[in-house]
């Protein structure tokens, strides 16, 4: 089954997401939209992973976020990847609680031989993807949309407390289900 490691994000900010994704649609750009309840934290993607490996790779989830405890995640910006030329990616960032996301990212880098993909390389960037890009047309506008501070006011300094972590199984498409919620520390 193919997985990944998430942090939700709760339905009140996702009505926000919608409203920018319907702002940055007036851009013209060609976006194919993360459908809003759908948006989350990827903080470690598996790939494949063997039905038989999971009790495993969830002790390991475990051992990775023991001491964390629960944190304020806050929004404030759009961008999109990359930040130059030609934009593949449009994302809401994080403006409280990057830091430990990015620690909790590090600590789920190294797990069990079998238990996914090998950790991506790149250095871990705290982000919700809200689309992405797929035709090279009307990107000034899209670009000029994604820097008016008025289209991310509706999520900027919007924030909620961290007090887990999910194990997502993904099948073909955006189709997500839980499998296992992992606590943050509460002590």
């Amino acid at each position: 089954m193919r997985a990944f490691i998430a942090a939700e994000i709760p339905p009140a900010i996702q009505e926000g997401f919608s409203f920018i994704q319907k702002r940055l649609h007036y851009s013209g750009a060609v976006i194919k939209w993360v459908k809003p309840s759908d948006i989350h934290f990827t903080l470690r993607f598996l790939g494949e992973v063997k039905e038989d490996k999971i009790g495993e790779l969830c002790g390991a989830v475990e051992n990775a976020l023991r001491g964390i405890q629960p944190f304020t995640v806050s929004f404030g910006g759009l961008g999109s990847f990359p930040e130059h030329g030609y934009p593949r990616v449009i994302w809401a960032g994080i403006k409280e609680g990057a830091d430990e996301l990015g620690a909790i990212a590090e600590g789920l880098r190294d797990l069990p031989e079998g238990c996914g993909e090998p950790a991506e390389k790149r250095r871990f960037a705290a982000h919700a993807t809200l689309g992405r890009v797929k035709e090279n047309r009307n990107i000034t506008a899209l670009r000029r949309s994604l820097e008016d501070p008025g289209t991310a006011e509706v999520i900027t300094g919007r924030g909620y407390i961290l007090r887990s972590l999910t194990l997502m199984r993904t099948a073909p498409g955006p189709l997500y289900t839980p499998l296992m919620t992992f606590s943050l520390t509460t002590i």
